[in-house]
């Protein structure tokens, strides 16, 4: 039953400066892997962007900019030995792969009709590379995908790219398709606002559009200073954002706010809900992107509190904070007298939720941190917590596990509380002194 201060209070959050003042439409990692967004929408964008032909007048700068960012996620010196064992552009080099010209490379979006999961099929003969794009990951599909473009009629293709979009690659071990967030794109829209090469082209007003879109904010808008108010707002209105998460309409049976749309009302539901129901739905309406959004701060924020409960009696605690699509937890062991040491401010657990409640858990080790470190240390921990290292623009996660969307606070707590224990087990064996 809806009360009247309920709808007060959800007036007073959307009424908030903090809200209106945040453009938070999407989650950063959800633009390319169909979550929560039309899959041919994304993949139409894609392919305008990386066709060399394309209208925006570009020619090949993206196809180049994809190339050479697998390129180092594969040959690089941080890159993995599952990347190290696809073979592609082996002969090639990053400045090789710059001053070649893909102008005549053909994009291919009709294969998926015939092989599904190659979503997106480049082929460039003078090159002999082949790229084939992978929206959304499954590994029964993706399997057959490797097999069909493994057979002797592309034999032609020296170079060939297995590319997925979708975070869930990661878990799979021994895949050949390599995970691209769309941390490259997002960077790469940066570097060409930027450029003054490109100042006078009409493209640029469209980047700036399709940067907001995958970042949620404005060009040149602090991604911190997102974060921090999203933070903010949730400790403030948690209350009312949980009650509006849980809201079903009181006489629609079965039906979750929601699920419900502008056309579903009134073609259905009209004269059966009240005045401030209808209101609340109006509300939501307005605001759907953005609260949910808030959505998932609040689920993730129940997860802190679970986790307060377990970590009770043990020598460590931990500092939580919330960056832009997630919860990032810091943990601080006792042994270690300074809080503010390098061992207590190395090692960070971040929580990275998608539209579609798909979760992914990783170690994550800061980049200043991780520069300090010795060769040695390095593969220490890599080989401590068994899993590949992939460098991101200010961190390195060195550890990673993708959840569907059924996870519990419960199991999720438990892992990142055995996440802290292994990193307190490991101190001594990657060589890090504690006092």
């Amino acid at each position: 039953m809806t009360t009247t201060n309920f709808y007060e209070s959800l007036n007073e959050f959307v009424a908030d400066s903090r809200f209106r003042s945040l453009a938070v439409t999407q989650n950063f990692e959800t633009f390319l892997n169909c979550h929560g967004i039309n899959e041919a929408e994304n993949m139409h964008t894609l392919n305008w962007l990386l066709n060399p032909k394309g209208s925006h007048g570009l020619q090949d700068l993206f196809l180049k900019e994809l190339l050479t960012t697998s390129w180092s996620r594969i040959h690089g010196q941080t890159a993995t030995n599952m990347n190290r064992s696809v073979s592609f552009c082996s002969r090639l080099s990053p400045v090789m792969l710059q001053n070649k010209s893909f102008c005549n490379a053909f994009i291919d979006r009709e294969m998926s009709k015939e092989i599904v999961g190659a979503d997106i099929v480049i082929t460039d003969i003078e090159s002999k590379v082949m790229v084939i794009i992978n929206n959304k990951y499954n590994k029964t599909t993706s399997d057959k995908v490797v097999s069909c473009f493994s057979a002797d009629k592309y034999n032609y293709f020296e170079n060939k790219l297995f590319l997925s979009f979708d975070g869930e690659v990661q878990s799979v071990k021994d895949s050949p398709f390599i995970y691209m967030s769309n941390e490259w794109l997002i960077n790469l829209c940066a570097n060409v606002i930027e450029c003054p090469q490109h100042s006078n082209l009409k493209v640029n007003g469209y980047l700036r559009d399709l940067y907001q879109f995958l970042t949620g904010s404005q060009y040149g808008v602090s991604h911190q200073h997102i974060a921090e108010q999203s933070a903010t707002l949730v400790s403030d209105y948690h209350t009312v954002i949980s009650e509006l998460r849980m809201l079903k309409a009181e006489k629609i049976s079965n039906v979750a706010l929601i699920d419900i749309n502008p056309r579903d009302y009134a073609s259905l539901y009209l004269g059966k809900i009240s005045e401030t129901e209808y209101g609340i739905l109006s509300l939501f309406w307005a605001h759907r992107n953005t609260f949910n959004t808030f959505f998932q701060l609040a689920e993730l924020e129940a997860v802190t509190k679970d986790l307060d409960k377990m970590v009770e009696g043990k020598l460590y605690k931990f500092d939580r904070t919330f960056i832009r699509n997630g919860l990032c937890f810091t943990p601080c062991f006792d042994k270690i007298k300074d809080n503010k040491s390098f061992v207590n401010t190395i090692f960070d657990v971040e929580m990275v939720v998608d539209m579609n409640n798909n979760l992914s858990l990783g170690l994550i080790v800061n980049k200043g941190s991780w520069d300090r470190l010795a060769h040695v240390q390095r593969e220490s921990i890599q080989k401590n917590f068994d899993f590949t290292t992939v460098i991101l623009d200010d961190r390195v996660m060195v550890w990673n596990h993708f959840y569907k969307q059924d996870w519990r606070n419960q199991d999720l707590c438990k892992e990142i509380i055995s996440v802290f224990e292994k990193v307190d087990l490991y101190l001594g064996k990657i060589g890090i002194r504690v006092a």
